[in-house]
This record gives structure tokens, sequence and C-alpha cells, in this order.
């Protein structure tokens, strides 16, 4: 792998996200951070380099101030008109990411409208957080065996932003109208217990039942992530054993149970 293909990615990036950017390591460890970057110039490659040789996928966490929407398993060919300047990342063969910046004096919500894109471009709803980790170009994929190298995608276009978020805006809210849960808050009957995983198991299928579980702590108990994280872990059967990236299974459950 070239360096200046990496540093040049990371610009890109850079000027996509407004600094720092939290550069993170996943791997079969879990996942940490290596270093908060505000330039290319202060960007470790060699330790990125060595960690990635050591079977780790790159990623970044945008930490500064909401300037782009992040889509993953974008269907590129599917949806070709996109936001100008929007910035395509294919990340395999047939998976892509996308990058929509905000138009400047954007006000509102990035979280929430991050949400409204996900439906409205059809893509990954279990990353619809707004620090859900996005892979960094110029790295390897780690995820597939011929390990293809994580690369940006040449892209101009000219559709309005305005027309885009007022499509994505109405869309979201058809779907939070939509939206029934099947759980009733816990202690709002003071003689029923709060529920365990156990109450939510279905068909022996433990993934269904983790989301299911996580959703009802984040819903109804109020819980913090953290909280949830440690309740999954001591409840869920075989959990540790079972997830071989327990961090990244965690983070990707409690993300996706938060926002379907």
């Amino acid at each position: 792998m070239e360096n200046t293909i990496v540093l040049t990615g990371l610009e890109i990036i850079l000027k996509l996200y407004c600094p720092p950017l939290s550069i993170q390591i996943i791997g079969n460890k879990g996942r940490f951070e290596l270093q908060s970057v505000n330039s290319v110039k202060e960007f470790n490659f060699n330790r990125a380099t060595y960690l990635e040789a050591k079977g780790n996928g790159i990623y970044f966490i945008p930490s500064g101030l909401p300037k782009a929407i992040f889509l993953d398993d974008f269907d590129y060919n599917k949806f070709n008109r996109l936001p100008a300047h929007t910035v395509i990342v294919q990340t395999s063969s047939n998976s892509y990411q996308c990058h929509i910046p905000l138009p400047s004096g954007f006000k509102g919500s990035a979280p929430e409208l991050q949400k409204a894109m996900v439906r409205l471009y059809q893509s990954d709803i279990g990353a619809s957080g707004f620090l859900q980790p996005r892979r960094l170009p110029g790295f390897i994929n780690q995820k597939y065996p011929d390990k293809p190298i994580v690369s940006i995608v040449d892209y101009k276009a000219v559709l309005d932003f305005n027309l885009v978020l007022e499509k994505a805006r109405v869309l979201y809210k058809e779907q939070l109208l939509k939206q029934k849960f099947n759980f009733k808050p816990a202690g709002s009957n003071p003689k029923k217990q709060q529920k365990h995983w156990k109450d939510f198991a279905i068909n022996n299928d433990k993934s269904l039942t983790d989301m299911k579980y996580a959703k009802y702590l984040l819903m109804f108990c109020e819980l913090k992530d953290e909280n949830v994280r440690q309740a999954l872990i001591s409840e869920s059967p075989d959990i540790q054993s079972r997830k071989r990236n327990l961090e990244d299974y965690l983070f990707r459950t409690i993300s996706k149970a938060r926002l379907t």
C-alpha cells in the first residue's frame, strides 16, 4: 500500500468532516482509538499499517462539529443521483459507503437527519448512529478473503441538497408514525418485575433476542449504552464465545436496537 494513497484519502475525509477525527482500530481484540488527528501530518501511518498487518481494520469517527451524513451498505448503482460533492467509498467489489456533505449554514439535528437519510436511500439501518465507525480509505477491508482496498470513487453530482433534505424528512416522519412497540415501560406496573434477556428469547435466535432485549432496556428502562452492554454480557448465553468480535457486535446491536 502506498503511503500517498492513504494520506490522500485522509485529506479528503478531513475536508468532509470537521477535525478532529478519531482514528479507530477494530479487530479480534475489540475496538480502541489509535489517535485523534486534526491534519494529515499528525497521522501515525506506520502504526496504523502495523496494526493493519495484524488483521485489524482501520476506521474513523467524526468527533468535531457535524459536517456530513454517513450511509453504510449504500446501493451505488440504484441511487446515482446525490447532492453535490458527495463522496462514495467502495469497500469491496459490490459494497459502498456514502458521505454526503451538509450545506454551509445548515441548521438542524445532523444525527436525526442521518437517520432520515438512511431510510431515504435504503442503506444499513444498523449504521444510523452518528458515531458509527466509517472505513478509512486506503486501508484493507479485512472482512473479505481477497482483502480489497477501501477506495474513494470519484463522483460528481449536481442534485440540490434541499430537495433531498425535504424528501428525507417527510419519509422519516412517516416511519416514526408507523413504529409500534410491544413492550411496556419497566416499572409501569408496580406488581410486575423488570424483564430480563430470557423473557425475550425467540426460537433459539440469540442475536435477535439480544437486539430485542437491548431495545427494551434502551427505550423503556432508559438505560445508557454502557449499561445495556453490561446487561447483554451478563445475561445473553455464551455471548463471549459466540461472538468473535464482541465489542463490535455489541456496538452494532445497540445501535440497531435504538433505531428500529
